[in-house]
């Protein structure tokens, strides 16, 4: 506790903060707005006021006994942000020396270099960091999380009776711990993709017992790996949360059918997950209806979502992505069209593939540079254009292999 008085004025800025975080929140933090509101007051506070630190105060709470200084701090009326950096600095100087003891050349390393592979210490510093985190908890309650984490948990709970909040966190918690702990071990083998699975239905499981369906579903839509997936998937899509919710629903039965492998399928695996891929898209067609659908269709290929975000970095127009799209169905909607017509002998029809391929790029070339210019067409290519690829003829006269580029058979 010998250096808590100097660091703590030494930071004077940062607990100005921290109070004025207090003040603007009162007993409750929730919500992307609130935190906004918060760090915008918290920044003119600090630039207008100083904390008033009595060293009289500071004598009395002195202790090396954590809980009995957490007690004091809380007595002389200090706000709970300002106990948690507090005690952050305090731990933080015992934690470091115990990780360093664990790894001596960690703040002397080239920084070329990284630690060796050793997963007997990987392992320890995770127990440390654990260790670290349950004392926290012991000594501030469950909500010692920072403010921005404070207000991502709460956003992402949203919907759950309070009472129950605590519940979900531990057993969140505890699954995580479970899944860092065979991760830490580096190589990922089959018992432990097998172990993995089982963490996460036991977790499923868990969850149901401590939850109605309506709150586990209310939990999935807003905080569950699904939701988390679609919110990447569905960017360009930009669903309402009606749509949402209705998508979710059938990723969320899918996922659980076919989601959880932790390893290469087999090839009944892989035949079974492609056709049940196939209802599924079909299903979020229907819920959606055939405007809505199409739009889903498109915005969830690969290659659009890479040009639609290609199309934002350059400054264009949304719908700049809509039409390279359009181009792209079209090209390859004749290419398979050629690839199909099996009129000719074999040569014959070698010859005028390789020839209509070159029309094709050439094409192709053409009227998406004119859409996203010279400079946008050749990031293109790597972004959103790998399809391109198919139109190029193979450098070996007459070779006639067939390859597979989202569903259309081509000849190279």
């Amino acid at each position: 506790m010998k250096k808590i008085v100097p660091l703590v004025f030494g930071l004077s800025l940062v607990l100005n903060v921290a109070l004025a975080v207090f003040l603007v929140r009162g007993s409750s933090f929730s919500g992307a707005e609130s935190l906004r509101s918060a760090s915008a007051t918290s920044a003119q506070s600090a630039a207008s006021t100083s904390l008033k630190i009595d060293s009289g105060i500071w004598t009395a709470v002195q202790t090396s006994d954590l809980p009995a200084m957490v007690a004091r701090l809380r007595a002389a009326g200090f706000p709970p942000d300002v106990i948690r950096a507090i005690l952050g600095t305090e731990l933080g100087e015992q934690f470091i020396a115990r990780r360093q003891e664990l790894d001596p050349e960690e703040t002397t390393r080239p920084f070329w270099k990284t630690r060796p592979a050793n997963p007997k210490i990987t392992a320890e510093i995770l127990r440390l960091s654990r260790e670290h985190a349950k004392i926290v908890r012991d000594l501030l309650g469950e909500g010692a999380e920072d403010p921005m984490s404070r207000a991502y948990q709460n956003r992402r709970l949203e919907g759950l009776p309070s009472d129950k909040v605590g519940g979900v966190k531990r057993i969140l918690r505890d699954y995580d711990e479970m899944r860092s702990d065979i991760y830490s071990g580096g190589m990922i083998g089959t018992a432990d993709r097998e172990k993995l699975a089982a963490i996460d239905k036991a977790q499923r499981e868990d969850m149901a017992q401590l939850l109605t369906p309506g709150e586990l579903l209310e939990y999935g839509v807003r905080s569950g790996p699904v939701a988390d997936q679609l919110r990447s998937q569905l960017t360009a899509f930009n669903p309402t949360e009606a749509e949402f919710r209705a998508i979710y629903q059938r990723q969320q039965s899918f996922n659980e059918q076919f989601g959880n492998f932790y390893g290469p399928l087999s090839a009944e695996q892989q035949r079974q997950r492609n056709e049940a891929q196939k209802q599924l898209t079909e299903q979020i067609k229907a819920a959606l209806g055939p405007e809505r659908g199409s739009d889903y269709v498109r915005a969830t290929d690969y290659n659009y979502r890479q040009t639609s975000q290609l199309v934002a970095r350059l400054a264009l127009p949304a719908e700049t992505a809509n039409q390279v799209w359009s181009v792209q169905q079209d090209i390859q909607q004749r290419l398979q069209t050629l690839t199909a017509d099996k009129s000719l002998p074999p040569e014959q029809r070698a010859q005028q593939i390789t020839q209509q391929l070159a029309v094709l790029a050439d094409e192709a070339r053409t009227k998406i540079s004119a859409t996203l210019g010279e400079r946008g067409f050749e990031a293109y290519k790597q972004y959103g254009g790998q399809w391109m690829q198919q139109l190029q003829p193979n450098a070996a006269p007459g070779a006639a292999a067939p390859a597979s580029t989202s569903g259309v058979m081509i000849f190279r």
